[in-house]
């Protein structure tokens, strides 16, 4: 008799756990890894070292849908690579809330903005080979869960000759 419960209990566990497990394929992503991506565009691939140069980044919305999402400052980080570093640039991230609704093919700009001359510039001190790339950091409400679904989408990296 203890032995049939037993079997019983193990065979219930059994069934709740495949079920879990189902629901959780269920309630996956409801966005499309296509469906956004983070551009950048470099004017000018082969600055002077110490001069500022323009640095364009969008996210790009590629459904025929428009999303709410929220993001802190800035959305879009720019990360820096040189052929002799061991790391990229240390990011900061103000923590604020932003909400932006994206339509649907719109690619979206908040940081340019802020900056005082209304471009995003850098500048490298050092002649060298880099790669930059920019990555865009936000969550989207997803209503199959009721949970906020974080987001990272990277850019191609652009390689420039600073001379």
């Amino acid at each position: 008799m203890k032995a049939n419960m037993c079997w019983t209990m193990l065979v219930l566990a059994g069934f709740l756990l495949l079920a879990g497990c189902q629901q959780q394929v269920v309630h996956a992503s409801h966005i499309r890894s296509d469906t956004f991506s983070t551009t950048i565009h470099l004017p000018d691939v082969h600055p002077r070292a110490g001069d500022r140069f323009v640095v364009e980044t969008a996210l790009v919305n590629h459904s025929e849908r428009a999303y709410e999402i929220h993001h802190g400052a800035p959305l879009i980080f720019i990360e820096i690579e040189a052929d002799n570093w061991s790391d990229t640039e240390p990011k900061v991230n103000l923590v604020l809330d932003i909400e932006a609704v994206i339509e649907p093919h719109e690619e979206y700009d908040p940081d340019t903005e802020n900056f005082i001359n209304g471009m995003r510039t850098l500048k490298l001190d050092e002649p060298g080979r880099y790669l930059i790339r920019a990555t865009a950091h936000f969550s989207v409400w997803n209503p199959a869960t009721g949970r906020s679904e974080g987001f990272a989408i990277h850019s191609e990296a652009v390689r420039i000759d600073v001379r």
